[in-house]
């Protein structure tokens, strides 16, 4: 009997990536998939799938809860923001929905959707490594933006997640529509990934330049869940590429090795980053740092 998968409220990009997971794992096994921009244009039928996958929002909501009461075997995978309240996720999986943050990569979302369908266990083999990073807390995260930011003197830093949810930003966002450029920039990210695919080079970096009469935009991966992006008015900054990319790229590892929990852990990695910095740019530009410097 063939499995029905209906993924909606992604981006093509995402379909993509999220499908092509979902077919690996099902191997000789019979399913299809289907996409659908929004809930909106859906018109419920007796073809009900087995699977409804999409991000949790309240027209998403109103819609699995439709189709629910008229398949009481349907599954229903509901993709979450980061931030979003434990007591609303707990709520869902009182339903038997299955939760997960929209941030963990598309493997390990495929992995989760196919468990519930029998086609594999929950996680990939070796599950994740996430612990084994050093932990650090959101007030942790903001200061390396912000060491960023004053090293790079950008106008804001976004730290977003892998389909453009903002985390947080650092700096002014006056005059800039952070979700419309988060939600852009990410979906040239899902394409770089599934090059990186096909390319069999799975931790490909991936760098996002937009030279504007306004502002300039320079963004990169943090892992493969992760973006930071940096926003540079033109009547201000004159951003120097290389000098710019070599902070950022830093930055995208340090951060790419941190794992984010709630407390109080201090200011360390901070200053460890913000020494680094200072001690590679002595080193590769000595003499020449003013040169290579941004102007103001």
């Amino acid at each position: 009997m063939k499995l029905r998968i209906l993924i909606i409220g992604l981006t093509a990009a995402q379909n993509h990536a999220l499908s092509t997971e979902l077919m690996a794992l099902a191997q000789n096994d019979n399913i299809s998939i289907s996409t659908a921009p929004s809930a909106t244009p859906l018109h419920i039928t007796r073809n009900y799938p087995d699977l409804l996958i999409a991000p949790l929002n309240g027209e998403n909501l109103s819609l699995a809860r439709r189709m629910a009461e008229r398949a009481p075997r349907l599954h229903v995978f509901m993709l979450h923001h980061p931030a979003t309240p434990m007591s609303e996720i707990a709520a869902l999986r009182q339903l038997g929905w299955g939760v997960a943050s929209n941030d963990l990569g598309y493997t390990r979302l495929a992995y989760k959707a196919g468990a519930m369908l029998g086609l594999c266990p929950e996680e990939p083999d070796g599950g994740s490594d996430g612990d084994m990073r050093p932990a650090a807390t959101m007030g942790d995260l903001q200061i390396l933006l912000d060491v960023l930011r004053r090293q790079t003197k950008a106008q804001l830093v976004l730290y977003t997640d892998q389909i453009g949810n903002v985390i947080t930003n650092r700096g002014d966002s006056d005059e800039i529509d952070m979700t419309s450029i988060s939600s852009l920039i990410s979906g040239s990210f899902a394409n770089s990934i599934e090059l990186g695919r096909m390319l069999k080079d799975p931790d490909t970096r991936h760098l996002t330049v937009l030279e504007g009469k306004h502002f300039d935009i320079y963004a990169t991966n943090v892992g493969k869940n992760r973006l930071i992006t940096l926003i540079f008015p033109k009547a201000f900054v004159e951003p120097k590429l290389g000098f710019v990319w070599l902070q950022l790229r830093r930055a995208a590892i340090q951060l790419s090795q941190m794992r984010i929990v709630e407390g109080n852990l201090g200011e360390m990695m901070a200053a460890e980053l913000s020494s680094s910095l200072d001690s590679e740019f002595d080193r590769l530009f000595s003499d020449n740092l003013h040169d290579a410097s941004v102007d103001t």
